[in-house]
């Protein structure tokens, strides 16, 4: 079943299949939506409000989006790499070319932590 976030901000909105969602990162009190394809766009939404609606508009599909730290939510249906000491990760767009994005090391631990625990590997 394909789910949408819906975005409403002031005169527009915006709607994007799930799957569609690369990463969205904070930009201040707004934040940026980064699509598979290679495009982006600005909303005036803090990241914390959006990973609310995550929840609340994406039933089966919102525990594909992980928060990393205060400024990054990534969908882990596109992830390809972790690189824990070099601070790293990698995503996979839409033609499987990689985007690299920056996170802390302990929120590159956390991550994979997450992933071990839902695949329950290395236990």
């Amino acid at each position: 079943m394909k789910e949408y976030l819906v975005i409403r901000t002031a005169g527009e909105l915006r709607q994007v299949a799930s799957e569609h969602i690369l990463y969205i990162v904070a930009k201040g009190r707004s934040s940026e939506v980064h699509l598979t394809n290679g495009n982006s766009f600005g909303v005036s939404i803090p990241l914390g409000e959006i990973v609310t609606m995550l929840g609340i508009q994406l039933p089966h599909s919102h525990t594909d989006f992980v928060r990393m730290g205060r400024y990054l939510i990534i969908n882990v249906v596109h992830l390809h790499y972790i690189n824990i000491a070099n601070e790293q990760l990698e995503l996979f767009d839409i033609n499987l070319n990689t985007v690299a994005i920056n996170a802390s090391q302990s929120s590159l631990k956390g991550l994979s932590d997450l992933l071990d625990n839902r695949l329950n590997i290395n236990r």
